[in-house]
């Protein structure tokens, strides 16, 4: 697992302990902190777990989108003598308006 999809999920879990924490101290027992955990915590733990899971397999799939068009047309770029740098970077900003 990447690490930023790892602290985004560990840090899920310490707010949820701090909230267990928070909720001994506000007097719950014992039993009813556990009762929480397992219905209602545990609950939030995974739909939370989820949604940063999705959004780092969309943002995963744009990125390497992103890269396979840089590839792509760099790999179709053809060795013209003569064409300096400058030459390069006009097409390359004629295409942006396209992307």
């Amino acid at each position: 697992v990447e690490e930023a999809l790892s602290a985004q999920i560990f840090a899920t879990a310490n707010a949820i302990f701090a909230a267990v924490k928070n909720s001994k101290e506000q007097g719950m027992t014992n039993e009813e902190v556990k009762t929480w955990l397992e219905k209602e915590g545990k609950e939030i733990y995974l739909n939370v777990s989820k949604k940063w899971l999705t959004e780092y397999i969309k943002a995963n799939a744009e990125v390497e989108k992103d890269v396979q068009f840089m590839k792509d047309f760099f790999r179709s770029e053809k060795n013209v003598p003569g064409r300096t740098k400058a030459d390069v970077l006009k097409e390359m900003w004629a295409l942006l308006p396209e992307v």
